[in-house]
């Protein structure tokens, strides 16, 4: 199976790694919007017409990616952008 994985990348010239670890897509800078603003993934997942459930998967794909272990990191990351202050 490795030897497949090796091949397949050889012959493709290697696979498309994003452009920086933390990338987040458009849905998950949504979803982490909704999040810092205290929305439940419940509520989340209504807002955005998905469910529970992806609403989870995604919230674990955004921590990983900005490499924070918990809800309340995440809130406390985004804040210090700037992202969820509105005035």
């Amino acid at each position: 199976m490795r030897e497949n994985l090796q091949m397949l990348k050889a012959a493709h010239g290697g696979f498309r790694v994003e452009e920086s670890p933390n990338h987040l897509t458009k849905r998950e800078h949504e979803v982490r919007e909704l999040i810092v603003q205290g929305l439940s993934y419940r509520d989340v997942g209504v807002a955005l017409s998905i469910s529970k459930s992806s609403v989870t998967t995604m919230a674990g794909r955004i921590m990983h990616k900005l490499g924070v272990s918990d809800r309340k990191e995440l809130v406390k990351s985004a804040r210090g952008s700037g992202i969820g202050l509105h005035t």
